[in-house]
């Protein structure tokens, strides 16, 4: 059993919050290895509550799979962002048309603990370079590119390219919760 230690913080709102201690006493990504074998996978990832930390992972994946010379099957849970998502939505937008991935084993269907643990420890690696370098080099990888990487279906190809048909290039977007440009209510400063 392992004791996860706290600490209060202050949020700019005043209130208290307890977060966890950003090291544990385990290695990293110890629940990661820990349930990507049980299952059968080759990895367990975060599922988080923003896109950008799951696309963190992608090279991650994309040199685990050059390594291994096949695509990966890889357990997480459905993408659950803090904004909400659309009926339909796919659930692991990330994943689903990522040449790097075959198999997406749901965690969620078979314990919602198992992503408590996954994104607990999302930070519990050393911080000595990039996040994606340090994220690879926790599994003896190196990343070809410091970038994290999208793969669009041709659906949603087709719908971007028909969107943005009528804009300038280049196209430059910036998400409204980025710490480039914070939503008033965001807590996050310019």
């Amino acid at each position: 059993m392992i004791t996860i230690k706290t600490t209060k913080i202050r949020l700019d709102d005043g209130k208290k919050t307890a977060r966890p201690e950003r090291f544990f006493d385990t290695e990293p990504f110890y629940w990661a290895r820990k349930y990507a074998s049980e299952y059968g996978c080759d990895l367990a990832l975060p599922n988080g509550s923003g896109i950008g930390n799951i696309l963190m992972f992608t090279p991650l994946v994309e040199a685990l799979s050059l390594k291994l010379g096949r695509s990966l099957k890889i357990l997480t849970g459905r993408f659950n962002p803090w904004v909400g998502v659309v009926d339909n939505e796919c659930r692991f937008p990330v994943w689903k048309d990522n040449p790097y991935v075959s198999v997406i084993v749901d965690a969620d269907r078979i314990d919602p603990g198992i992503m408590e643990k996954v994104v607990m420890e999302e930070d519990n690696y050393p911080q000595f370079g990039h996040v994606i370098e340090n994220i690879c080099h926790c599994y003896g990888l190196k990343p070809r590119y410091m970038r994290p990487s999208l793969f669009l279906s041709g659906d949603e190809k087709d719908w971007a390219m028909e969107t943005l048909s009528g804009l300038q290039r280049p196209v430059v977007c910036i998400g409204p919760s980025g710490t480039s440009s914070p939503l008033p209510d965001s807590g996050r400063k310019e």
